[in-house]
């Protein structure tokens, strides 16, 4: 997938890593909720990048507006920069009170 967005900022996440990281590419969160709702350090328009393979995302994500998912089988280009190649199975997430994925207020 390729973005092109000015000033973009990318998390990541993956469930596989050992430790919770911090989001960056090297230190991956490893559970969703660290990138859902308003207590999470993600803003506006950012990227949530999400690994596969490492079984299903639980507990569903609360997005912000103008975010975007992007799941590893899909690869990241962000800004005309290759950052992730695309490879693996399509990341999967659910929630089992709601929705796996709430999309922010007015968001069409």
């Amino acid at each position: 997938m390729t973005i092109e967005v000015a000033n973009t900022r990318v998390w990541y996440v993956n469930n596989n890593a050992g430790s919770n990281g911090n989001g960056e590419s090297n230190s991956p969160f490893n559970v969703i909720s660290a990138v859902s709702g308003g207590g999470s350090p993600t803003g506006s328009g950012d990227v949530i990048f999400l690994y596969g393979g490492g079984g299903n995302y639980t507990g569903g994500v609360e997005l912000k507006a103008s975010q975007t998912i992007v799941g590893q089988d899909e690869g990241l280009t962000v800004e005309g920069d290759h950052l992730v190649s695309s490879s693996g199975t399509n990341p999967t997430i659910t929630d089992g009170s709601g929705a796996g994925i709430e999309l922010a207020a007015g968001t069409p």
